[in-house]
């Protein structure tokens, strides 16, 4: 004869009360039908699980045995349930957006390591205007510039953005070298990602006159086209860290000099709350936020 599945959680509760009426109460069963279920299953195994005297019931030395391999039995069902719950939420595809210069400079570099450490989850990225990212309705997860508010949904504030000068070592001959004063840097281009105005105040900052000291200038309305230009020698231009770290740990780009002006806003990421209850999502926000160590959900 088969065993008869559908007793062991029945048997294990019984055995464990050592009573046949609190199994029934738990189960929602009559007590003659766990007697009934109790004996399909002896029968099944051919051998007394209970010492029954009148009403009472008391598990035998072999209930005993055969109630520890049901525990074992039943708890690995409960994990694998657990496992293939969890595979389940991790599975599928999450859909990031966010503005072509986070992308790039940032997402593009670091995104292996989100996709290494979670195979189960697919990553489809939707490159926008960074003023259109919050309007990007199926995205699961978004990163923008900005300072909110951004009402019903879970936001993270990575950083706020400290802007400083950047530029390829390859733009100092090996003959001049580095220079030692800010107004050297008057002698070579700079590259603008708005109308001037960072590059003013970085100035006033590093107490120069002004942009009438530089001589040649370029003006973009993209920062991460701005740190292309830098990277291949074309200028200086001010990133913030969260773009440029990379870059400036590999030596591709350095930073002549420290001084740092803080600009209106910092990099967040945000999700829907209700798409925030998704375990991939969850992993996501976990991720990047181990590069960010002094990120904060703000709401």
């Amino acid at each position: 004869m088969k065993l008869p599945l559908d007793t062991l959680p029945t048997f294990q509760i019984a055995a464990q009360s050592e009573s046949f009426s609190q199994a029934a109460k738990a189960l929602h069963l009559t007590d003659s039908a766990v007697s009934h279920q109790m004996k399909r299953l002896e029968e099944a195994v051919g051998v007394a699980l209970f010492e029954r005297h009148g009403r009472t019931v008391r598990l035998s030395p072999e209930g005993r045995v055969f109630l520890g391999t049901v525990q074992m039995m039943l708890g690995s069902l409960d994990d694998s349930v657990r496992v293939m719950h969890r595979s389940a939420g991790l599975s599928g595809t999450i859909t990031i957006a966010c503005s072509s210069m986070f992308g790039s400079k940032w997402l593009s570099r670091h995104l292996r390591d989100f996709v290494e450490r979670h195979p189960h989850v697919g990553c489809q990225l939707k490159l926008v205007d960074n003023e259109r990212v919050i309007f990007e309705d199926d995205a699961d997860v978004a990163v923008l510039f900005g300072s909110g508010p951004w009402p019903n949904h879970v936001v993270r504030l990575l950083g706020q953005v400290n802007l400083a000068p950047v530029c390829s070592p390859r733009l100092f001959s090996a003959r001049i070298g580095m220079p030692k004063d800010v107004k050297e840097l008057t002698d070579y281009t700079i590259i603008h990602q708005d109308d001037g105005t960072e590059w003013r105040q970085w100035t006033e900052a590093a107490n120069l006159s002004g942009l009438g000291l530089f001589r040649r200038h370029i003006y973009c309305n993209d920062t991460g086209f701005a740190i292309d230009l830098a990277y291949h020698g074309g200028g200086i231009t001010l990133a913030s860290d969260e773009l440029a770290d990379s870059y400036v740990k590999e030596g591709s780009l350095i930073r002549p000099f420290s001084v740092t002006i803080e600009v209106s806003g910092g990099w967040y990421l945000i999700s829907d709350r209700r798409r925030h209850q998704e375990m991939r999502v969850q992993l996501f926000f976990e991720w990047i936020s181990s590069y960010f160590p002094k990120s904060k959900i703000v709401s």
